[in-house]
């Protein structure tokens, strides 16, 4: 599993990342592909399942009389892991967003993103 370094053609990427090839996938940076790798291990070992890339989640508010969208949230993972009060039983959702530079639209997005879906909207960053 070798990445691939796409060198950009164009103009740099607002923070600077670096976009990566990994098995003919494209991630944002190598960062994200790395933390992918670890939630495919969890995967693999049960301590997470159904795990996805880049879901997006559409925001609404209620104005009163109506429910209006506002916008959207992509997370760059979202799995299902066990619930701390019953692990056996049941488990919920999470939501998670690799981020080397965090933005307050962004805290914004994920605290919307958990109310308004009642899940676990997580932030991780590079090690």
């Amino acid at each position: 599993m070798t990445p691939i370094v796409i060198l950009p053609s164009g103009p740099r990427s607002k923070y600077r990342a670096v976009p990566v090839v990994i098995d003919g996938v494209r991630f944002d940076s190598q960062g994200e592909a790395t933390r992918f790798g670890e939630l495919q291990a969890l995967e693999r070992t049960g301590a997470i399942s159904q795990l996805r890339r880049q879901v997006v989640l559409k925001l609404h508010v209620f104005n009163g009389f109506e429910i209006v969208p506002i916008g959207r949230y992509r997370a760059d993972f979202a799995y299902l892991e066990p619930d701390p009060q019953q692990p056996h039983v049941r488990r919920v959702q999470v939501f998670e967003d690799f981020k080397g530079f965090d933005t307050p639209l962004g805290r914004w997005k994920r605290k919307h993103a958990a109310l308004e879906w009642g899940a676990t909207v997580r932030l991780s960053r590079a090690r």
